[in-house]
């Protein structure tokens, strides 16, 4: 038996061993990022729709109204 053939065969099963070890490595990762991502997304459109709805703007308004009445009454 050729030891040299032997050691061969073992070097190769290893290194695909690893390309598959490191190609799953890979794709959850970018199975995670994705999923993160999504997660991201989805709390901004949370913020932005509980920001810029109708209540939101007539906060706002009345506000700057009652903002602008008590410099008026400063003065």
């Amino acid at each position: 038996m050729n030891m040299g053939s032997l050691e061969r065969q073992l070097m190769d099963s290893f290194k695909d061993m690893d390309t598959k070890e490191k190609e799953k490595e890979q794709k959850d990762v970018a199975q995670m990022m994705t999923k993160e991502e999504a997660d991201h997304a989805q709390k901004i459109n949370k913020r932005w729709a509980a920001k810029f709805n109708s209540k939101f703007k007539k906060k706002r308004k009345d506000r700057s109204k009652i903002a602008k009445a008590s410099r008026r009454k400063n003065r």
